[in-house]
């Protein structure tokens, strides 16, 4: 038992070692020199709570409605124009689904 408590202390030990020789190769590195930027301060919506809004486009959301067989969200993205022949990835359009 001694034995495996000792394995544990080199193993911690040996994980001292690779984080300071990690930490001194992020010293020199060009990464370290660039100016920090704030986490959130890009081009997202914001709703009121603060938390970040996701919007997809026209074409996706159209694919998904008629994928999922919603007429109703069809005709809606339609009336405001959606074009059915938008692809997905694989270039296949809403009349593949």
């Amino acid at each position: 038992m001694a034995e495996l408590e000792h394995l544990g202390g080199k193993r911690a030990e040996s994980a001292r070692v690779r984080r300071a020789e990690q930490l001194r190769r992020w010293r020199g590195s060009l990464t370290e020199q660039e100016p920090a930027e704030r986490r959130g301060s890009g081009r997202q919506q914001q709703t009121r709570r603060g938390s970040p809004r996701v919007r997809f486009e026209d074409g996706a959301v159209f694919l998904a409605a008629c994928s999922s067989g919603d007429t109703d969200e069809v005709k809606k993205l339609l009336a405001r124009g959606a074009d059915i022949n938008t692809v997905n990835v694989d270039g296949l359009t809403a009349l593949h689904q």
